[in-house]
């Protein structure tokens, strides 16, 4: 009741708390095995490469490969207004395709399948990486903030993971308000296998030199990306991804928990549950 009559107050008195939603959506891909564009019934569009590649297996999860070119979307139906963030979550398993004694000679290339995008084909935030593990036997992952970074991750988990494990994966981007440098504008993060928000994060720092799309070109898409397809001579050995749920929104714990993802409640001053303490959760203190 306490709680109840602090809150009730402080919105007499003129206050607004920000509600956030639902995820946006989330999709476990529960379409008949074969093209995912297809059988999607344009739930998913090709934005880029060949059409019709990538597919949906007999188990329905949507496999995507570096020996492939297509890159598909699916609309979030908001855009990313100036100044927020947005988080997106999948549950993916990685494949090893390199022979036994292939591992040592032949490395992981860094390489991107997963991003927020732009309506165009050249604005992308929020990419994810995979990358060679510290043991050649193994991969870890990385994030880049944005499309103009190197073409190799920008900040590197710190933990080598394991292939044929399903790992849950968070991406947040914050796009720029556009009033210049401030504390979060165009950064990216990365959390794996979460227990909350607060769990162990890494962050790419540095915004794209053309941060200030944001306000013209906001954020409006879920990305998926294969390989280039280039007849590069240790693609064939490179990983593919199965990918179990995806789901994009603007709430950690609502787009976390939609992939199966479990959070662990109890943060101190977390009065809203939302995963983090902010002015939502001074409000209603």
């Amino acid at each position: 009741m306490k709680r109840f009559f602090i809150l009730t107050s402080l919105l007499t008195f003129g206050f607004v708390i920000p509600v956030q939603g639902a995820p946006f959506f989330t999709d476990g891909f529960e379409y008949a095995p074969g093209t995912l564009i297809t059988n999607s019934s344009g739930v998913w569009t090709t934005y880029s490469g060949t059409a019709g590649q990538i597919q949906v297996t007999e188990d329905q999860k949507v496999q995507l490969l570096l020996t492939a070119s297509e890159d598909v979307e699916r609309l979030a139906g908001p855009s990313l207004a100036p100044g927020d963030t947005w988080y997106y979550a999948a549950a993916v398993t990685l494949t090893d395709n390199r022979a036994l004694e292939e591992i040592g000679t032949i490395s992981i290339n860094d390489t991107y399948f997963m991003n927020f995008k732009d309506n165009t084909q050249f604005n992308l935030r929020g990419r994810l990486f995979i990358k060679q593990g510290t043991d050649p036997s193994k991969f870890t992952v990385g994030i880049t903030s944005s499309s103009s970074s190197p073409t190799q991750a920008a900040a590197t988990w710190g933990a080598d993971l394991d292939f044929g494990t399903e790992y849950k994966f968070v991406v947040a981007y914050t796009a720029s308000d556009g009033e210049g440098p401030g504390t979060r504008d165009g950064f990216a993060d990365l959390w794996v296998n979460p227990t909350s928000s607060s769990s162990t994060f890494i962050t790419d720092s540095n915004p794209n030199a053309n941060v200030s799309s944001d306000l013209t070109s906001p954020m409006v898409a879920l990305a998926l990306r294969q390989g280039t397809g280039s007849p590069t001579s240790n693609i064939p050995q490179q990983p593919s991804f199965l990918i179990d749920i995806v789901s994009i929104g603007d709430n950690f714990n609502e787009v976390y928990e939609a992939i199966g993802g479990v959070i662990v409640a109890g943060q101190p001053g977390d009065f809203d549950d939302d995963g983090d303490v902010d002015g939502r959760d001074f409000l209603i203190w």
